[in-house]
């Protein structure tokens, strides 16, 4: 059970966090929520790659800013208000109140900005314009959630890695490798989708091109065909003649 009302310190008075300055423990907690967002990126991306999605968050550059920079924002606000306070739990607390903490000034910060959106915008006659709460309401059910779990795994991160002299030498090298993992995915998979959806194209248009082949016509001058491109994409064209005067079409119409 959570206690929120500790009868001592939570954490042990020689234990390292405690002896670190509110700017130490706020960088720490940004660095180890840029380490987990980056490793639960690879893992997105990897599931991605798995089922061969076309488009993955690496290849999103709106997505870099919602997971990583909107995250350090967040974490750096709540850490420097709430980091002496939290020591009185113990760590599993001190974590699980962070995440919370870090979900309820996401929201708020939602909230004001779509409350200015709202009011600065001009919506014109005949054009359907989001209400009030709407992006409220996606943001919460797409994003507060995770955000929860990187502020978790960051703080509980945070501390662990301070707690002695060999876990403080982990922090750095973890946000460097998995920060460098991150950009070689972003590299690559545009690459390999690309790859991938291409040669699904050319599979796919070649069958659909097959079935659609058997059928002759026979017709006059303006008879259409529907053409499937190799990329998918379908156009209209004048039915070639075979060398019997026959229109020989993919997908015909009289």
């Amino acid at each position: 059970m959570v206690d929120f009302h500790p009868q001592g310190a939570g954490m042990p008075a020689d234990h390292p966090w405690l002896t670190r300055s509110q700017a130490g423990k706020v960088v720490r907690v940004v660095l180890a929520g840029m380490c987990v967002a980056a490793l639960i990126v690879c893992a997105l991306t990897a599931v991605g790659l798995a089922n061969r999605d076309q488009v993955m968050l690496v290849q999103v550059p709106l997505a870099w800013i919602v997971i990583f920079v909107v995250p350090t924002v967040i974490l750096s606000l709540v850490a420097a208000a709430l980091g002496r306070w939290l020591t009185r739990f113990n760590t599993f607390t001190q974590s699980l109140v962070f995440g919370a903490a870090a979900v309820v000034v996401a929201f708020l910060l939602t909230v004001v900005i779509d409350a200015f959106t709202i009011l600065g915008r001009v919506c014109e006659p005949n054009v359907y314009c989001t209400g009030f709460g709407e992006s409220v309401i996606w943001v919460t059910y797409f994003y507060l959630g995770p955000l929860f779990l990187v502020a978790v795994l960051a703080y509980g991160l945070a501390v662990w890695t301070a707690s002695n002299s060999r876990t403080r030498r982990v922090l750095v090298p973890a946000v460097v490798i998995s920060l460098l993992l991150v950009t070689a995915l972003a590299v690559f998979v545009p690459t390999q989708g690309s790859g991938l959806g291409s040669s699904s194209a050319v599979r796919e248009a070649p069958e659909r091109m097959g079935e659609a082949g058997d059928v002759n016509a026979v017709g006059g001058a303006g008879e259409q065909c529907t053409m499937i491109e190799p990329d998918g994409v379908e156009r209209e064209i004048d039915c070639p003649r075979t060398a019997t005067g026959e229109r020989h079409g993919l997908n015909s119409r009289g």
